[in-house]
């Protein structure tokens, strides 16, 4: 975890989760559970669920295009939606794609592995725009 900017995520998770509440809530309001479909109230569960635990790391790749467009910062977030309700916002650090792909630097949390990263390519990045 990097000090101080984990603060700064956990702000950023607790207020999207307090727009999509409050959104959810505007535009679907209901009495009864039986009065909507079940997978309305499995929405609603959800979003009243947020925000759920959340690992988070920056990769820098060195303004590499990529058929997504040519941002150099990519957030890579992953969310346990098992832990619901979650003050838990870890943010881990920035990271070179050259470092995430030796496997170095990729963080425990995300049980990826150095490879992971090579799948860029497939995504449309040329093999040799990373050495």
């Amino acid at each position: 975890m990097v000090n101080g900017e984990s603060d700064n995520w956990q702000k950023v998770f607790f207020d999207i989760s307090a727009v999509i509440k409050k959104k959810w809530n505007e535009q679907n309001s209901f009495d009864e559970e039986g009065d909507v479909a079940p997978e309305t109230v499995a929405l609603r569960d959800a979003f009243n669920a947020f925000p759920y635990k959340t690992d988070l790391f920056i990769m820098d790749s060195n303004d590499v295009p990529t058929p997504f467009g040519e941002g150099r910062w990519w957030t890579v977030v992953k969310i346990d939606f098992t832990q619901h309700n979650s003050s838990e916002i870890i943010f881990h650090g920035k990271f070179a794609i050259q470092e995430l792909r030796s496997g170095v630097a990729i963080p425990e949390a995300f049980h990826l592995s150095g490879s992971d990263f090579d799948d860029l390519a497939i995504r449309g990045w040329q093999e040799h725009e990373f050495q």
